[in-house]
């Protein structure tokens, strides 16, 4: 039984889509761009003090990532331009929501970082940082456009994972959230 897939014109025809060099090349400079974005910002994080020579510091990690995901994305880059398109035939069907869901999490994603850029907000006398108050409400909004419902998954995980990163990154790592 074959499975009816949405062709980008809004119509749906029978089997996986056809393989597409446009789409590939498209990921694959979105992801250069993405990783490169990442180690400008990666060469952006503050520093409560600079590292000795050969110790680690709280841009060491975001600047590996970053050149890992050039590498890779260039890689793919190259074996896109290079070689025939992937076949696609292993794809899902296109969910129902799906595009209105990714640029949910696109839209929720750039205001976190617009309000994270804060850090810190003075509210009746207090100096609240606002990373925590931020996180808990991207993910509460998140688990909510995925389909969580219930207090676990809109209460307690996202409270729990905050804390967690808080604690790890913040306290432990002693980098500024």
């Amino acid at each position: 039984m074959a499975a009816e897939v949405a062709d980008g014109a809004g119509s749906f025809r029978e089997g996986p889509p056809r393989p597409s060099r446009t789409m590939e090349v498209l990921l694959a400079v979105g992801a250069l761009v993405l990783m490169g974005v990442l180690l400008v910002l990666a060469s952006q994080i503050e520093l409560r003090r600079e590292a000795a020579p050969g110790q680690i510091d709280a841009r060491f990690w975001p600047t590996v990532l970053g050149w890992t995901g050039v590498v890779i994305a260039a890689w793919r880059l190259v074996v896109t331009l290079t070689s025939s398109p992937d076949e696609r035939e292993d794809l899902e069907q296109v969910q129902e929501g799906g595009p209105v869901r990714l640029l949910l999490t696109l839209a929720a994603a750039v205001a976190f970082v617009a309000v994270w850029n804060l850090r810190s907000v003075v509210a009746m006398g207090y100096e609240l940082k606002v990373f925590p108050y931020a996180a808990v409400v991207l993910l509460v909004g998140l688990t909510w456009v995925y389909g969580g419902r219930g207090w676990k998954a809109l209460v307690l995980f996202p409270v729990a994972t905050t804390a967690l990163i808080y604690v790890l990154f913040h306290t432990l790592l002693r980098i500024p959230l």
